[in-house]
């Protein structure tokens, strides 16, 4: 599992679900994902959350309950705020290209509640990319645009790509 969707997780679930101890993070990241991480990754996320001053523990006989701070509140608000938008953004661009290749690709691009099961992993990829290159757009620099430019153009070659595949599959 990838250390920053990890660290992610662990803050979630702290502030959602404090107070909490560790093993208990651990056995609710496994019921939400199907995975289970050890304790070598989970308390130094912990012991790092608690240094900067995102989370607190008080001692619950030998086992420390986990606890967000306001300062770790505040940090969680900021993060949840930018992930709204990050999905806001993320649906704005696949529905345009959904209309753009057409109403059968808006079932891959548009699941139902973000779930990614029906999306192949190199649209994810690609779509991820291009907004990260949209957001960082210069909209005063032509090389800026250009970039944004061929990164659609990689997303739109990708999609044709699927578009034949699903009309052979159409024929069959």
């Amino acid at each position: 599992m990838h250390k920053g969707f990890l660290n992610v997780a662990i803050f979630n679930i702290v502030v959602k679900e404090h107070p909490i101890h560790g093993y208990r993070i651990m056995e609710l990241i496994e019921e939400k994902i199907g995975y289970k991480p050890s304790p070598g990754s989970v308390y130094p996320i912990l012991n790092a959350l608690v240094s900067k001053g995102y989370l607190r523990f008080e001692m619950d006989g030998k086992r420390k309950l986990y606890s967000p701070t306001k300062s770790g509140l505040k940090v969680h608000e900021e993060f949840e705020s930018k992930r709204v938008e990050l999905i806001s953004t993320y649906r704005d661009l696949s529905e345009s290209v959904s209309k753009l290749m057409g109403e059968k690709k808006a079932e891959i691009l548009l699941p139902n509640n973000m779930g990614h099961s029906k999306q192949p992993a190199v649209v994810r990829k690609i779509l991820f990319r291009t907004m990260e290159i949209f957001k960082e757009t210069n909209w005063e620099n032509k090389k800026s645009i250009e970039k944004l430019i061929s990164q659609l153009k990689t997303l739109i070659d990708v999609l044709e790509a699927i578009k034949v595949e699903v009309n052979e599959d159409e024929h069959h």
